[in-house]
């Protein structure tokens, strides 16, 4: 039998974010949503990025795998749990008994995506380039060659 996980006298804070980037390539483009698990002192301890409508539903095992398995520190549990949805919140309360599940805001969780959303925004003002300081243009444009000239191959399955 595995050893219980000891319970934390604590809150954590969770939450759930669209992203402000759109997912291409799959389909339709989508945003992302996040889904953040903090502690009470704002330590991430565990996010994981879903489709639109599919974090809700894994919610209960991602905080259950967050719990095992935080991102910093040894595996706890909260005493308490406060998220800003309510659906979300119906979702921990029914795979979590053992843990005070509270609907409240969560302006922990907004000032995280904040802090993310002006990195992302200043990353995106960055030149992004296949160059650095051990592959040249030269290196780049030959791989570039080789990989239309792959492209123009046609191949025939018998």
């Amino acid at each position: 039998m595995a050893a219980k996980k000891k319970r934390a006298g604590v809150e954590w804070v969770g939450g759930l974010v669209s992203m402000p980037a759109y997912v291409t390539g799959e389909g339709e483009p989508y945003r992302p949503e996040v889904l953040l698990w903090m502690s009470g002192d704002g330590l991430v301890l565990g996010t994981t990025t879903a489709k639109p409508g599919e974090a809700v539903g894994a919610a209960a095992d991602h905080l259950r795998s967050t719990i095992e398995r935080p991102m910093i520190g040894r595996p706890h549990a909260p005493a308490r749990v406060r998220v800003a949805s309510p659906t979300l919140a119906e979702v921990l309360r029914a795979a979590h008994p053992a843990i005070q599940i509270v609907c409240a805001p969560t302006p922990e969780i907004d000032t995280v995506f904040a802090s993310m959303r002006e990195r992302m925004d200043a990353d995106a003002d960055t030149e992004q380039t296949y160059l650095s300081d051990d592959i040249g243009a030269h290196a780049v444009a030959s791989f570039f060659r080789a990989a239309a000239d792959v492209a123009s191959y046609s191949v025939i399955v018998v």
